[in-house]
């Protein structure tokens, strides 16, 4: 059944997963406005992926007219941004020896071997 204009689908799982997008949105943009608090990006990729799973999982019910596909576009475009911050920041940071410091770019990699056919 069709939404009338104006009227927000009220499913529990939608409301969730608009609520954590809605907070990861918030985060991002305090990110920001200051970059320092790098600590806030792996919450906000976690809560877009959340939300994104949630939207998922509700796709095939949600009614006529719920931009369900345009969310989970959105949730993945947050993702998205906050790695890109992850790496321009990584680019700037010095190595720590941690899972971030011993990140490798494309660069840098040693080329793979030549394929061998069996």
């Amino acid at each position: 059944m069709p939404l009338k204009p104006g009227e927000t689908w009220q499913d529990p799982e939608y409301l969730l997963g608009a609520n954590l997008f809605n907070r990861a949105l918030a985060q991002y943009r305090a990110f920001l406005n200051n970059k320092a608090q790098t600590h806030l990006l792996k919450e906000i990729e976690d809560n877009a992926f959340q939300a994104a799973k949630t939207f998922e999982a509700i796709k095939p019910r949600a009614p006529e007219g719920v931009p369900i596909a345009d969310h989970i576009a959105q949730c993945y475009r947050l993702i998205s941004d906050c790695r890109r911050q992850n790496l321009e920041r990584g680019a700037d940071a010095p190595a720590t020896g941690g899972p971030q410091g011993n990140v490798v770019g494309p660069r840098h990699r040693p080329a793979l071997p030549a394929y061998q056919a069996p």
